[in-house]
């Protein structure tokens, strides 16, 4: 691969995704556009990158990006969080008095954070009097987006963070591997969604994960988003980002919510002056 081709990629990455390559990753890039260059009719990756810099159909550009994109990710992801969540439930369904628990899983992959937090709301359902909720789950990935919203996931994914108790509870058995079952997908709405671009049109949340994925950015790409988050939480909405990832040093908008693990919330002056802008 030219290293002309190399930049032209990479900087084709980080204004679309947000997502900074190093020119040490140029094996990434071959390794991840192989298959689109074979499966385009072009005889290899240099050949794919040069017609894309000489205006490639948009379609293609999307899937030599999407190739690019990490979905690591399973089912109760470290754990904290959704205990975190699973304590948080009744103040939250105070707070709404009545109305619905909105919870955002942004950057959702190919749906386990999602339905991993579904399966917490309907386990706490019968404990909870009043609990509703909504789950809001987007990715940049049409991809992905459109695995998840399948259900299907196979043995090796489920054994991954699934109990033999939820397996049962939350899925139905199906040829080559599991479907999860029709009550939890009820209330998931599935969005296409940049992290790079405004997302207000999503509504203010209780609950916002946005985990692993703040690590791929540019320290001011991160910046910008966390401050965009805040203004998506409700005044005393939670913040849970992954393990490697904090808003400090790069917001004062965002402060700790308590012990480790307990995610951030809106700091208490940001919360004051919009309440006194609401008067």
């Amino acid at each position: 691969m030219h290293p002309d081709d190399f930049n032209f990629f990479a900087n084709l990455l980080r204004t679309r995704l947000g997502i900074e390559l190093g020119a040490d990753k140029r094996y990434l890039v071959e390794a991840r556009l192989k298959e689109i260059a074979g499966q385009s009719g072009f005889g290899g990756v240099a050949e794919l990158l040069v017609h894309m810099r000489a205006g490639a159909d948009t379609k293609l550009v999307t899937a030599a990006l999407d190739a690019m994109t990490t979905n690591e990710t399973f089912f109760f992801r470290d754990g904290s969080p959704f205990d975190q969540l699973r304590s948080l439930l009744p103040e939250l369904v105070r707070a709404r008095d009545g109305g619905a628990v909105r919870i955002w899983s942004a950057a959702s992959s190919t749906g386990q954070e999602a339905y991993s937090i579904a399966m917490v709301l309907e386990e706490e359902a019968g404990r909870i009097p009043g609990l509703r909720a909504e789950i809001v789950a987007t990715d940049v990935s049409r991809r992905v987006l459109e695995k998840a919203k399948t259900g299907f996931y196979t043995a090796f994914e489920v054994q991954r963070g699934v109990s033999a108790e939820r397996l049962a509870r939350h899925f139905d058995g199906t040829p080559g591997g599991y479907r999860i079952k029709p009550s939890l997908k009820r209330n998931i709405s599935w969005e296409h969604a940049n992290l790079l671009n405004g997302f207000s049109n999503l509504g203010l949340f209780d609950v916002i994960f946005c985990r692993n994925v703040l690590i791929y950015f540019s320290r001011e790409n991160r910046a910008e988003i966390l401050d965009r988050l805040a203004d998506r939480l409700r005044p005393e909405g939670r913040l849970f980002l992954g393990a490697a990832e904090t808003p400090l040093g790069l917001t004062s908008r965002l402060v700790s919510a308590g012990p480790a693990g307990g995610g951030f919330r809106r700091e208490a002056s940001v919360v004051g002056r919009a309440a006194a802008a609401r008067r």
